[in-house]
């Protein structure tokens, strides 16, 4: 309360003499002091940007190069993706974004069974999350413990229903509802 710092419940526990909470604090503090001072004349800056879209358009400059051509993603639905019931002609198109599948779990130290639980909007969330960074030239290593944000918008998707509302009682295990609950992907 003294320093008007806000600090983290654990901090006794990763400074855990008076000596090393006492230096932590002495640096919090002057970083605060000089972060304060920066934002004070720092506009909000977006610095990278990524993302996957239909149409093969998986980086921005390709997704603008698809709207200059006016290209139409609109394709027919991948057979892999979805099997239409027989003689229902409802949904025939769609736009879809490229291989869903290459999703290199082992990059991002998630397990293959907990990778085939994660909905795909998630696994396209990581991926384009990393190459925001590396767009602005930034390894993920320099930003933790920084004031830098993710923004992202993440809708409903039917793969929780598709997965977990299927009647495969084998395909549902312990990652069935942390993969596909919208609420970790912030995470």
């Amino acid at each position: 309360h003294v320093t008007q710092l806000s600090l983290s419940p654990t901090v006794v526990f990763e400074y855990p003499t008076i000596h090393r909470l006492a230096e932590h604090l002495a640096t919090v503090k002057q970083e605060k002091h000089i972060v304060s001072r920066q934002a004070a004349f720092e506009p909000v800056a977006i610095i990278g940007m990524a993302g996957k879209f239909p149409g093969g358009a998986n980086d921005p400059e390709k997704l603008w190069e698809l709207l200059i051509k006016g290209t139409d993603p609109v394709t027919a639905i991948p057979v892999e993706r979805w099997q239409m019931p027989d003689g229902n002609k409802a949904f025939a198109a769609g736009s879809f974004v490229d291989h869903p599948e290459l999703f290199d779990a082992g990059f991002f130290g998630i397990s293959p069974k907990e990778a085939a639980a994660l909905d795909p909007q998630q696994r396209m969330l990581l991926e384009t999350a990393f190459l925001a960074f590396q767009d602005a030239g930034y390894p993920l290593p320099a930003i933790q413990h920084t004031d830098t944000g993710v923004f992202l918008g993440l809708s409903h998707s039917d793969y929780m229903r598709a997965h977990i509302c299927s009647d495969d009682m084998e395909a549902i295990d312990p990652y069935s509802l942390t993969g596909t609950i919208t609420s970790t992907a912030a995470g």
